[in-house]
């Protein structure tokens, strides 16, 4: 025999998912490649998770420009990771629901390189996807 499920604790736990409890969600786009096709990607990627949250950033985070790994011409995904998981080790004090993502060219593969703080780089490599289709 099941027990009834806890009418009021499911009604307490909606109203706190449905109250802004926790800030907003941010992704903040930035770009080493063409504009145009940067500002095609963040409306892309704004339209498939139908949020507001996804904006363009105006300069490229250093944390990120500074991973030759990451964005210098030729590099792969492997040792894009790599630094990544090396600049990263440090642990953040607060939380925080804002994060970066750096759009680069890639010429091996399109690859979406996550972090393990706050930040990933998407290696692109265009001439298999559109703006739309990767987002």
């Amino acid at each position: 025999h099941r027990s009834p499920l806890p009418s009021d604790e499911i009604a307490a736990l909606l109203a706190m998912t449905t109250a802004s409890a926790w800030p907003k969600v941010t992704v903040k786009v930035s770009a080493l490649t063409a504009e145009a096709d940067a500002l095609s990607f963040t409306k892309s990627l704004a339209e498939s998770l139908g949020y507001a949250g996804v904006l363009m950033g105006d300069n490229t985070p250093p944390e990120l420009a500074g991973l030759t790994p990451c964005v210098a011409a030729g590099s792969s995904a492997e040792a894009c990771l790599a630094a990544l998981e090396a600049e990263e080790g440090r642990a953040t004090a607060e939380l925080s629901s804002n994060f970066e993502l750096l759009l680069v060219d890639a010429d091996d593969c399109s690859t979406l390189v996550l972090g393990t703080g706050q930040s990933a780089v998407l290696r692109w490599k265009r001439s298999e996807s559109s703006a739309k289709d990767l987002a």
